[in-house]
């Protein structure tokens, strides 16, 4: 399919170039090659690259920041993301529930459902 368009194959390669560099970069090294991606998307034919690249540039502190490592992990805010997720689908599939009380424990138990209920 890339042979067939030579906008889609530079787009495309662009595009696992970019995908390498968030996986192999680190806090360190990664000024230098995210500023080559930025020029590179920056320059591009296509608008939708160019639109990407001027995104690139300006989150280009929040990027670097997500090379940052914790615990031998990269920080990421999926997990937090997660639980809310969770709460967002309690509260719409609970029907209209009255009680907030009722509505805590329904979230309380979605999120944590490992851990005992004590009765008051």
């Amino acid at each position: 399919m890339l042979s067939t368009n030579d906008d889609l194959k530079d787009a495309y390669l662009l595009k696992e170039r970019y995908r390498s560099f968030n996986l192999t970069a680190s806090y360190d090294t990664c000024d230098d090659e995210l500023n080559q991606l930025i020029d590179l998307f920056r320059n591009h034919k296509l608008a939708g690259m160019r639109s990407f690249g001027r995104t690139l540039n300006n989150w280009r502190d929040e990027i670097k920041n997500s090379f940052l490592v914790y615990d031998k992990r990269r920080i990421s805010n999926g997990p937090i993301e997660s639980v809310n997720n969770k709460i967002k689908t309690v509260i719409k599939t609970s029907n209209g529930i009255k009680s907030y009380n009722r509505l805590r424990n329904k979230i309380m138990y979605a999120i944590n459902k490992d851990i005992p209920i004590k009765n008051k």
